[in-house]
């Protein structure tokens, strides 16, 4: 915070005043206030006032009035003096004013700095901030350009994974209208399987009792066959038994010999 400035003197007034009459220039209120650059309007005239009072020479005695005009003279002079009151009073007036004026314009110029100096630190805080966050800002500025790219990636891989499935719905599409095509296609021959089912029925049926007969004949066969057989052996075994008593006879062997083999595919016949 800055300091309060230091009252305005006597000897600052007289100094401005004197620094402005050496330039050549009138020592007036305004004058030496804008040539101190501080201070009140009132404090300045009054040091002003005794510092003009001091350098004015001594009043010359006034004239001698002729009788006659000595009424004319007062009168002249308390308008004049009632005149120079109510100039003084609104210079005066003007004055508070302007110190008025010049005390808000001090306060808010005071004000003004402090804003500033707080904002002053307020930016240097922000600088500092700045000078820490400048390294973050720069890493999340990668990793932004590196999402972008994973971005980027992501999308073409998507839109070749999008491109591939409309490839496959296609396909899919187009298998979907052939198995329909099928169903239909296998609809009209299903339309035609009961017909044929029975015909297939009816001739299997015909099959069947023809293979009944045909069993039925090959077992009528199998048994002629069979009693063909057994009265064959049993005509075998009638062979065999004379053979058997021939044999048992005393004769030579020369004699018997002819009926032994004559026997035997009659005994191989019987083993079988």
């Amino acid at each position: 915070m800055s300091e309060a400035p230091a009252p305005i003197t006597y000897d600052d007034v007289v100094s401005a005043a004197q620094a402005l009459l050496n330039g050549g220039e009138k020592a007036t209120t305004i004058a030496v206030r804008e040539q101190l650059g501080r201070g009140s309007f009132t404090t300045i005239k009054k040091h002003l006032d005794r510092w003009n009072a001091e350098q004015a020479p001594s009043p010359a005695p006034a004239p001698s009035v002729p009788p006659q005009l000595e009424s004319l003279w007062t009168e002249a002079r308390r308008e004049a003096e009632e005149r120079l009151a109510a100039e003084r009073a609104a210079l005066e007036q003007l004055s508070a004013q302007l110190d008025a004026r010049l005390h808000a314009m001090e306060v808010a110029t005071a004000e003004a700095q402090r804003e500033r100096a707080s904002a002053e630190a307020r930016l240097a805080d922000k600088d500092l901030e700045l000078g820490r966050l400048a390294p973050l800002l720069d890493d999340m500025r990668v990793q932004r350009d590196c999402a972008l790219a994973a971005r980027d990636a992501m999308a073409g891989q998507l839109d070749r994974e999008r491109d591939a499935w409309i490839a496959r719905l296609d396909a899919q599409h187009a298998q979907f209208v052939d198995i329909k095509q099928a169903q239909e296609r296998a609809a009209d021959t299903l339309a035609d399987v009961p017909g044929t089912i029975r015909g297939a029925h009816e001739g299997l049926m015909r099959a069947f009792a023809a293979l009944r007969s045909a069993a039925a004949d090959y077992q009528g066969a199998q048994s002629v066959s069979l009693k063909n057989q057994e009265s064959a052996l049993k005509h075998v075994a009638t062979m065999l038994e004379d053979v058997d008593r021939r044999v048992r006879l005393p004769r030579r062997k020369e004699g018997f010999a002819p009926a032994l083999r004559a026997a035997r595919p009659v005994r191989e016949l019987k083993r079988r």
